[in-house]
């Protein structure tokens, strides 16, 4: 996993984000969208996950 997320943030462009999109005028949000980062951000989290299992000697099962 350490490797796969470790490639994925070498090899990711920088996460421009998602507007948020609307279904009317009168301001029906559909989609809210994701912040510039994004992606960059939930992979640090899960790379400090990998770390922290590799340190234990643990397993990291996905589901």
């Amino acid at each position: 996993m350490l490797g796969r997320v470790e490639l994925a943030l070498a090899l990711a462009p920088p996460d421009a984000g998602v507007p948020m999109h609307e279904l009317n005028t009168a301001g029906t949000v559909v989609h809210c969208g994701r912040p510039a980062g994004y992606l960059q951000d939930r992979l640090t989290v899960l790379r400090e996950v990998a770390l922290f299992a590799r340190a234990q000697a643990r397993a990291v099962i996905w589901h």
